[in-house]
């Protein structure tokens, strides 16, 4: 099977986490013997210096063009979009099935419901946005910018209302708590969606007590790792935290004795860490949908989300 995957890279590498999903299941799906092709443009994260128009222009960016050059090229029967901004738009959408291809779409996170896609404001759990992008745009909720937070907010409005996001995608949430109804249902179109986890390979188990606890993931807000290292001034345990982002330095100045950075490593050395850890902290405080590191602890993985909110309700 001819299998087109879309992602718009994001810049962080490894240290995100559907980067690394992505990469997994091309690898997984040309393993079993598919024609596997991954469309990835890259895109940096715009310096402080760097203009609004900057990030404005990166939303905006003319994809609808080259998604068809790309279905042309290499004529897939099935079409599977994760992320699509800032580097892509929703019009990649469009052009699959334009083009007669099946089309699935993973959500990974909230960017339905949300702009910076965490439902997460000033450190602390926000609903307000929920079926109100306006909201975010006067928030400044994307890249901490009013021009960026429009024009997503723009695209995101438009492509609802074009019916981009139409019923012939079947779209795949990672857990139940990307199911919630102003995903599945908005502007009037009912939407095919089911639950497939993230996945991860087999690693070597743990033999004996271990020798440390371990943090493993983006450093930024949504992650807690600030509460973490303030909770871990009352303990005398060693810490290792693995992983880079933007609030790196800020992190490694807090930090009490006992916690060691050992920055962005190589995904291939990440389970030999795993199996001398005593424990794996997952501090997060945003809503996490489908860690794929607790997929190498358990055999089914975890649900995570508040029961009963507004986005996520029990009933």
């Amino acid at each position: 099977m001819r299998v087109l995957i879309i992602h718009s890279r994001y810049w962080s590498g490894a240290a995100f986490g559907e980067n690394r999903v992505v990469d997994d299941e091309a690898r997984l799906l040309a393993s079993a013997g598919h024609d596997v092709h991954l469309w990835d443009p890259r895109w940096r994260q715009p310096t402080r210096s760097a203009s609004p128009g900057r990030c404005q222009n990166h939303l905006v960016a003319p994809s609808r063009g080259k998604g068809r050059q790309t279905h042309s090229r290499h004529q897939p029967e099935v079409v599977h979009c994760h992320n699509m901004f800032p580097a892509l738009s929703p019009s990649v959408l469009r052009t699959a099935v334009a083009e007669g291809a099946a089309v699935v779409a993973t959500l990974h996170n909230h960017r339905m419901l949300c702009l910076p896609s965490t439902l997460l404001k000033d450190g602390r759990l926000c609903e307000d946005c929920l079926g109100k992008t306006w909201r975010g745009v006067l928030h400044h909720c994307y890249q901490q910018s009013l021009p960026a937070s429009g024009a997503l907010a723009v695209s995101l409005t438009l492509h609802h209302a074009l019916g981009t996001f139409t019923n012939k995608i079947l779209y795949l949430a990672v857990s139940d708590s990307r199911c919630g109804p102003s995903t599945s249902k908005r502007g009037g179109t009912e939407r095919a969606i089911r639950v497939k986890p993230n996945f991860a390979w087999p690693v070597r188990r743990r033999e004996g007590a271990g020798e440390y606890f371990l943090y493993v993931g983006r450093l930024s807000p949504e992650k807690g790792v600030a509460s973490l290292l303030t909770a871990w001034r009352a303990l005398n345990e060693p810490l290792l935290v693995v992983g880079d982002g933007p609030e790196a330095a800020r992190l490694r100045a807090m930090a009490p004795p006992g916690v060691d950075f050992l920055g962005q490593v190589e995904p291939s050395e990440v389970p030999a860490l795993l199996a001398r850890a005593r424990g794996l902290l997952m501090p997060s405080i945003c809503y996490e949908g489908e860690p794929r590191a607790t997929w190498k602890l358990t055999p089914r993985g975890c649900r995570w989300w508040r029961a009963g909110s507004a986005a996520f309700p029990t009933s």
